[in-house]
């Protein structure tokens, strides 16, 4: 050994070419991207906020995904329920609206009768059936029984039928109408039985506009 030469302490290892140290018992070698050793300056290693808990990341967004669906669940069973609450009243008025409908038409339907009824009467091709006659029938049941009627033309009397029967009042369920006789007041609650002139409603209540059943 030439004098002033350094030894290497005992142990210690030499550099190998490619960045290693050479040890005593042999030597470890750092190759460029390999995947043993220690990581070096720009390997990136776990930090906490991966880990909460000791849960991995994964396991809490899905705790967080659950507690989103619970709540949205809540909101969309709050949402049924108000819209519940708020279509219950509109169910109910268009049952109601839908019976007031019906009632206007069995109305119309029996004034519809009577007025042809007088028509016929008024042309003289009705024989009256009663002195105090005012060219009106005397009930609904001779309207659906039929009545004989003549004309110039047609001299021979031919049955017409006006009503084909008493219609059901769809707020009472019931075939039983209010009467009025022409001699009746326009308002009158109660039937002379001269004749009859008007039918009404006998329901109890009110409509959707406000005005009872029995002025219809």
């Amino acid at each position: 050994m030439h004098e002033g030469a350094r030894t290497a302490p005992h142990g210690a290892g030499t550099c190998a070419p490619g960045g290693g140290r050479a040890g005593g018992s042999g030597t470890f070698a750092h190759a460029p991207g390999s995947g043993t050793g220690r990581p070096g300056r720009g390997a990136r290693t776990a930090t906490a906020p991966e880990r909460v808990q000791g849960l991995p990341e994964g396991i809490r967004l899905r705790g967080r995904e659950r507690g989103l669906t619970f709540i949205e669940l809540v909101a969309a069973i709050a949402v049924l329920l108000v819209v519940a609450a708020a279509a219950i009243p509109l169910g109910v008025n268009t049952v109601k609206r839908t019976k007031e409908l019906q009632l206007r038409r069995a109305l119309a339907t029996m004034r519809q009768a009577i007025d042809e009824y007088h028509k016929y009467a008024q042309a003289q091709a009705i024989q009256p059936w009663d002195p105090d006659w005012e060219q009106y029938p005397e009930d609904l049941e001779m309207l659906i029984e039929g009545i004989e009627v003549t004309s110039p033309q047609n001299p021979i009397p031919k049955k017409v039928i006006f009503l084909r029967a008493i219609p059901v009042d769809p707020m009472t369920g019931d075939t039983e109408w209010g009467k009025r006789s022409y001699q009746d007041d326009f308002d009158a609650d109660s039937w002379g039985g001269e004749n009859l002139y008007d039918v009404y409603s006998l329901a109890q209540g009110t409509g959707l506009d406000g005005t009872p059943y029995s002025s219809w």
